[in-house]
């Protein structure tokens, strides 16, 4: 991630002092919520948190304000953070939830503290009838199609019911701080994206070591879902430009394919070998295929890199967008 931090640096001026900008604020200055940073930069002043005191520099650097939260340690937003929240336009939140923290407090802490300071900017409790603060256009949570469980091949929808199929304790959870934020669009307006594995420059199968258990788990996975991270930033930005409180978006592209598939293909375009490792048929496992109708009727997205052969083409070929520099920093 410093790699991808430092590309954004090296092209952007340093300084946040732009005056008549909207703001956006985001939780997590990981790859996604750097990615749409980036592309928000000239038209919005940008805030982002980090739980990292040594990444605030970096950030700064990128013309990206930093805020230090990490509730997973007890660490909260400061008032200048909180006052940064409240005069967002946009605000998204990366943060995967916890797997621990249950009733009464929820799952998901960022939610919690967004209904906090925005009842502290009405005076009053937001409640399921209140107008959406002044200002706030649209609040964006990011989550994953893991919430849709094992389907064994079968297609599944944003109208597909959670939770009736074996999920893993993180999609759970997900599951939870799904429904954490969905009980807030009266007072904000909320919209989930489920993603797929999200990939693109610096995080990709060609950047992965092929360790002996990294090779496993990938011929044992028939059916995923991905998304190339320029595609969730489109996604992201067509939602910013059209919101519609409490919807529900899947991004992935068309084509949910075998991750060793992928992996032969990125190989292939590099001349390098594939791993010699290969599971017995009999223990793969079939997932489910995502589909993107609704991110392409309702958003109108056309996306870049329809399945993992053009996006792995375009990183082999260099283009790392949506980040703002042609060659990411190793």
């Amino acid at each position: 991630r410093r790699g991808v931090v430092a590309a954004c640096a090296r092209a952007r001026p340093s300084g946040s002092g732009d005056t008549g900008k909207k703001t956006f604020f985001c939780f997590g200055a990981g790859y996604t919520g750097l990615g749409l940073a980036c592309a928000l930069q000239g038209d919005f002043v940008v805030h982002a948190t980090t739980r990292s005191p040594a990444k605030q520099d970096l950030l700064r650097s990128c013309g990206i304000v930093p805020h230090l939260f990490d509730p997973s340690s007890g660490l909260k937003l400061s008032e200048e953070g909180e006052e940064a929240l409240r005069s967002s336009t946009a605000v998204l939140s990366t943060i995967p939830p916890s797997t621990v923290v249950g009733p009464p407090h929820g799952v998901d802490p960022t939610a919690e503290l967004i209904r906090e300071v925005f009842s502290a900017t009405r005076g009053s409790s937001l409640s399921s009838s209140s107008p959406p603060p002044e200002g706030l256009d649209w609040v964006g949570y990011v989550s994953t199609t893991g919430v849709y469980g094992e389907r064994r091949g079968e297609w599944v929808t944003e109208e597909t019911p959670v939770g009736s199929n074996p999920v893993s304790d993180r999609a759970s959870a997900r599951i939870r701080a799904e429904a954490e934020w969905l009980a807030l669009p009266g007072e904000l307006p909320v919209h989930i994206f489920r993603c797929g594995g999200i990939y693109g420059p610096h995080r990709n199968v060609l950047r992965t070591e092929s360790k002996p258990e990294n090779v496993r788990r990938r011929r044992n996975q028939q059916l995923v879902s991905r998304c190339h991270v320029l595609d969730v930033v489109q996604g992201l930005l067509k939602s910013m430009e059209a919101p519609n409180s409490g919807g529900i978006y899947n991004i992935v592209d068309d084509d949910p394919a075998p991750r060793d598939a992928v992996e032969a293909f990125a190989l292939g375009l590099v001349g390098r070998p594939r791993p010699t490792e290969v599971v017995p048929s009999s223990s793969r496992q079939a997932t489910k295929r995502v589909s993107n109708a609704r991110l392409k009727g309702e958003l109108g997205v056309v996306l870049r890199h329809p399945t993992y052969k053009e996006g792995m083409r375009a990183i082999v070929e260099g283009d790392i967008r949506p980040f703002t520099r042609e060659v990411l920093d190793e």
